[in-house]
């Protein structure tokens, strides 16, 4: 599959990203190491991305895997968690009444007891 980024958001040759659709270009996650995209989208879903050809960098023209949608919506991007963290968001509440970006241990035991989504941001692991 191919999809296409801006060309300053294709990353290295070798390395890939996770692409977040909902998400502009400047809240998606850092580049990483393939592997670790693979995994992490396996599970949390999104777009696993990476330059298909040396034209990949002028064109932003990407080769892609999809690992299945992630709903942000009604999210304000400056509202996600920090890369590595998590952070339930509850549908109907205010941005700044939400509970904060805590561990993704701590958001899952909180969603189980007070509803909402876990919402997931990865990190890099270079």
């Amino acid at each position: 599959m191919n999809f296409h980024v801006p060309p300053d958001r294709v990353p290295r040759e070798g390395l890939c990203r996770i692409w977040y659709r909902p998400l502009p270009p400047d809240r998606q996650p850092a580049t990483m190491s393939c592997g670790h995209a693979h995994r992490t989208a396996s599970r949390h879903g999104g777009l696993v991305i990476w330059a298909s050809s040396p034209r990949s960098f002028q064109t932003g023209e990407v080769a892609a895997t999809e690992y299945g949608p992630v709903s942000f919506d009604g999210v304000p991007p400056d509202r996600l968690p920090p890369p590595g963290s998590c952070r339930v968001w509850l549908d109907g509440v205010p941005p700044d009444r939400q509970p904060p970006p805590m561990s993704c241990q701590d958001a899952s035991a909180y969603q189980r007891r007070h509803g909402g989504r876990v919402l997931f941001m990865p990190a890099s692991d270079l």
